[in-house]
């Protein structure tokens, strides 16, 4: 198994939409990262991070949860 560079950390977001995929919610961000946006058209998902750990297999995630969305001015 490839290890990750130091600086990144595997994330999980959770909350917020239903639309978005596995592939949005799965992610690697920065270790120091406080927040996750997540650009959606007219919106942008915000995510915090919090202090708990999630398992998926052998693999260890940081939680990040649904906090707010921003919408974008015209």
């Amino acid at each position: 198994m490839a290890e990750e560079p130091a600086d990144l950390v595997r994330a999980l977001l959770q909350g917020g939409p239903d639309s978005l995929s596995r592939a949005d919610r799965q992610r690697r961000v920065a270790a120091d990262e406080p927040e996750v946006k997540i650009p959606r058209g007219h919106c942008t998902e915000h995510f915090r991070r919090t202090v708990e750990i999630a398992r998926i297999g052998e693999r260890e995630y940081r939680i990040y949860r649904w906090s707010y969305r921003t919408y974008v001015a015209e």
